[in-house]
């Protein structure tokens, strides 16, 4: 693997440290499956190319997408999601027929052409990095992923907000029970998460094209990121690097080729499950004995007997 395939695949994954940060705040906190959220990456890219082609600034096509997504996410929630929640299936059918929704709009008022969000002049054209030219874009794309991913960690761990969202995480009616309306909790992270995929629309719809249906393939590889999020905030970037590792690179658990399971590498068999009885510590019989032990202890028991 080149240096340039390694730059392409840091620069996509920092795409997806934007994009698939605000699908695992939600679903972290909220247990909502939220398949609409790779729809207003695309609303969001669309609205910044508008904003940017208007007023010709980048930084406010940020702004605007962001406010006006936040805006769609919290409609969302409040009038749809909010009465299916704890309901996966109905929370899938739903979000997915939002997802549909959305894109045929994109398709009636953009039509099926491609678009790019137009950057700034300072970062158009390559920088030269020894004998190899990589575009400036890219890299202040990965600069400004490291940004958000620095920033957002820095909010869930030091704010009264962050302290909110983590302990929702862990146990929400808990949270609830303390006197905090939970309920404020879930829209402050609807609107975060929503403003997230604004954004990342708008940085990257500037080197991905924007068309309707662009948003399935990243939405389809931030699954990375959320399998990651599991094992916690730095466990969720590391998520994203592996959905960001340029095709034909080989997986980082070696091999390279394709298991029964869906993972690369060499199948492991799982774990036996232990009995129910076992997990919870209870009594179980103890196994026999040896078949002449026993025969010596009844030849032993019949001899008392005799001589009784």
């Amino acid at each position: 693997m080149t240096v340039f395939q390694a730059l392409n695949g840091a620069t996509f994954a920092a795409l997806l440290v934007i994009v698939a940060s605000g699908f695992t705040l939600i679903f972290g906190l909220m247990r909502s499956v939220n398949l609409a959220h790779g729809a207003l990456y695309l609303i969001g890219g669309y609205i910044g190319l508008v904003i940017a082609s208007r007023t010709g600034s980048f930084l406010l096509a940020i702004i605007g997408a962001a406010i006006a997504v936040a805006a769609i996410g919290y409609l969302t929630y409040t009038l749809l999601l909010r009465f299916v929640g704890g309901n996966v299936l109905r929370q899938v059918l739903l979000t997915l027929g939002l997802a549909l929704v959305l894109d045929d709009l994109a398709l009636v008022i953009f039509g099926g052409d491609a678009f790019s969000v137009q950057v700034p002049e300072v970062l158009r054209g390559p920088w030269r990095l020894g004998a190899m030219a990589y575009p400036k874009y890219r890299l202040f794309l990965l600069l400004f992923s490291v940004f958000v991913f620095i920033a957002l960690w820095l909010l869930l761990r030091y704010t009264r907000l962050g302290a909110l969202i983590r302990a929702g995480v862990d146990d929400a009616d808990m949270v609830d029970a303390m006197g905090i309306d939970i309920q404020h909790v879930f829209i402050y992270t609807i609107l975060l998460g929503s403003a997230l995929a604004g954004i990342g629309g708008v940085v990257g719809g500037a080197f991905l094209p924007l068309y309707p249906r662009a948003e399935s393939a990243t939405l389809v590889s931030s699954r990375a990121g959320v399998s990651g999020g599991a094992r916690g905030w730095w466990g969720c970037g590391g998520g994203r690097l592996r959905g960001g590792r340029p095709a034909g690179s080989p997986s980082p658990s070696g091999g390279g080729r394709h298991n029964g399971t869906g993972r690369s590498g060499s199948a492991v068999p799982a774990p036996r499950a232990r009995s129910s009885a076992a997990a919870h510590g209870r009594w179980r019989r103890p196994a026999r004995a040896p078949r002449r032990r026993r025969e010596r202890s009844r030849g032993r028991r019949s001899a008392r007997r005799r001589a009784a």
